[in-house]
């Protein structure tokens, strides 16, 4: 009996625009175009029967069904990738370039990381790298990751790991946004704007209390699990965002927003650096993480006046 299945190249173009919820980086990521992409996945669409995507004018979201559909075969293309890699390597196949595959965090990849990246392929032209999003281990495992940048709150993961960063958090918003005509200049203007969450309300309740703002209410606003779609919102003056010095810093250096008030307050959450493999690509790896070492401290120094109790820009609030 033929077992029904969709075409392998349906389903990797749904599982990269689910991955990133883009059609266009998921393209970049398979080296097609966008178009193709999307007639591959309403390919996929017509055939299951169902919509896989809520489409929208620059973005898409994943329906229910295409959240459980993800969940289904995501796990089995990774397995389908290790096993290939796995037999290629047995069967003697040569690499004339060392390859190595970090997983990470989406915001951090997004903010912080891609725009950084062509300085060590500038210097390292001979290592392949892969980036992919990691949350946890079994995103680590099912991507085959060498190396692990990873958020944590309950101290040092096992395994060979160390600190990379801990950052410190405060609200962002667009310089564009005004509530009554004014720019935000007092956290209590908070209570006039919508606030924008990431995963859950915890981290806009913990920093009002830390900076001992009464009368904001930290239900109030959605919740989006993507770093990118925050600041898109929040530059589109949608509302307020809760970001780190890491991911915020490129966006406010670009002025696309703005550190409008002074707290800040420290991060729940510990970034670590961790060695999930050594072997053939020892070399390579261990000059990744040397670079990668490296930057982040050149960075912490760069962004200092962000981790301070003062607004950023320094103009800001300034007139207007």
């Amino acid at each position: 009996m033929a077992i029904n299945l969709p075409p392998l190249a349906a389903l990797s173009a749904f599982d990269a625009a689910a991955r990133h919820l883009s059609f266009k980086k998921a393209a970049e990521e398979l080296s097609l175009t966008p178009s193709s992409v999307s007639h591959q996945i309403r390919g996929l669409e017509e055939r299951l029967g169902v919509r896989l995507f809520t489409r929208f004018n620059r973005e898409v979201a994943l329906t229910k069904d295409g959240v459980q559909y993800l969940a289904a075969i995501s796990p089995a293309l990774a397995d389908i990738g290790y096993a290939t890699s796995q037999i290629s390597r047995k069967s003697g196949e040569v690499h004339k370039r060392a390859r190595i595959v970090v997983s990470a965090n989406s915001g951090f990849v997004d903010c912080w990381l891609s725009a950084r990246l062509p300085a060590f392929t500038a210097r390292h032209p001979t290592i392949e790298l892969e980036v992919n999003y990691g949350e946890d281990f079994a995103d680590y495992r099912n991507r085959d990751a060498d190396i692990a940048i990873h958020y944590n709150v309950s101290g040092a993961p096992s395994g060979d790991s160390q600190i990379l960063f801990k950052g410190v958090e405060f609200p962002v918003c667009s310089p564009d946004l005004r509530v009554d005509g004014r720019k935000l200049t007092d956290p209590r203007d908070l209570s006039r704007v919508d606030l924008i969450h990431e995963h859950d309300r915890i981290g806009w309740r913990r920093w009002l209390q830390s900076a001992k703002v009464d009368g904001v209410d930290a239900s109030n606003g959605a919740i989006f699990q993507n770093t990118h779609t925050i600041f898109s919102r929040v530059a589109a003056c949608d509302g307020v965002g809760l970001a780190d010095d890491f991911v915020a810093y490129d966006a406010i250096q670009a002025g696309t927003l703005v550190k409008p008030f002074a707290q800040v307050r420290p991060s729940d959450w510990t970034v670590y650096l961790i060695r999930l493999k050594h072997g053939t690509q020892a070399d390579a790896a261990a000059q990744f993480i040397a670079w990668l070492l490296k930057a982040v401290e050149e960075f912490r120094h760069k962004a200092a006046a962000l981790r301070t109790s003062a607004p950023y820009p320094e103009t800001w609030p300034g007139k207007g």
